[in-house]
């Protein structure tokens, strides 16, 4: 019975702590180009819209990889 609580189911809690451990992890400039790859960006946008090469773009990412432990864009994008 919930007495004014908020239930959040433990795997759903799990997955929320494990990606906000994850964005701490991250500079500020690999936060920047996550954002834009959960707003589904390519990395020719991202790069035009930082200011950046794409080829800088991709090695960002590959830190966000190896940070986070997620291997796939699209499980960055629904991180």
């Amino acid at each position: 019975m919930l007495r004014g609580e908020v239930s959040i189911d433990k795997a759903v809690e799990m997955r929320l702590k494990n990606v906000t451990e994850a964005q701490k992890l991250l500079t500020s400039r690999e936060a920047e180009v996550l954002k834009y790859v959960k707003e589904g960006f390519s990395n020719k946008r991202i790069a035009a819209a930082l200011g950046i090469s794409p080829r800088t773009v991709e090695n960002i990412l590959s830190c966000i990889y190896f940070r986070t432990g997620i291997a796939s864009r699209t499980d960055l994008q629904r991180m």
